[in-house]
């Protein structure tokens, strides 16, 4: 009787391990540090997932490092799945072949403005640049000014970022090929003031396009 019970015990903490292990993989278990409670309750989780191999000694390892292998797997076909629908996406905003974006994401994975950005995320930025209307050959131009001005002022939401580096270039008349001059005046224009880059990004874009009640003021 205390053999099988032994036996049910085993397989529930293998069951639990499976679970726990998964869920970290599916992103539904996350090691918070947002604040100090949720900090304790990750390094708990942690702790309870560790007491629970050394529990099931060989077999728990077996188990842990059969599932992180499996949630490995799952996990790099998800993401070659998502950076291809991406790829696809560029593709058809900007006319290019497939393999035209795939190489010009390559060669912007190894811009040093833009080494820092995840695969995933440096293909959406690309895309977000696509949809703005603009060719390959000016995402090559824009793409690393927007890399570079991230990096420096704190990571904005890159989808604001863009959208406003891409309507400043447009309201000064400035091409892609000037993108590298218009980052350098932004810069230069908040290393001389006490404006903050959100601030001066708007700035730039109210110059030359007024909110509609300044206007109405004006006039």
């Amino acid at each position: 009787m205390s053999s099988a019970r032994a036996t049910v015990g085993s397989v529930l903490e293998a069951a639990s391990l499976v679970v726990a292990v998964a869920l970290w993989w599916l992103g539904i278990r996350k090691f918070e540090v947002s604040s100090t409670y949720k900090t304790v309750l990750s390094v708990i989780e942690l702790g309870l997932l560790l007491a629970t191999v050394i529990g099931l000694r060989w077999e728990g390892l077996l188990i842990f490092t059969s599932a992180n292998a499996v949630g490995l797997l799952i996990a790099s076909v998800r993401m070659a799945m998502r950076h291809e629908t991406i790829i696809v996406g560029i593709s058809n905003r900007t006319g290019a072949t497939k393999e035209e974006v795939a190489a010009l994401l390559k060669r912007l994975g190894r811009r040093e403005e833009l080494k820092w950005v995840g695969p995933i995320d440096r293909a959406e930025w690309v895309r977000e640049i696509a949809d703005r209307g603009r060719s390959i050959d000016e995402i090559e131009c824009i793409a690393p000014e927007i890399g570079a001005l991230s990096l420096v002022y704190d990571r904005p939401d890159p989808t604001w970022l863009i959208r406003s580096f891409d309507r400043i270039l447009r309201l000064y008349g400035m091409g892609a090929p000037q993108a590298h001059e218009a980052a350098e005046t932004i810069h230069a224009s908040i290393r001389a003031s006490a404006a903050s880059f959100d601030e001066m990004m708007e700035a730039f874009i109210s110059f030359h396009d007024p909110p509609a009640d300044v206007e109405q003021a004006g006039s």
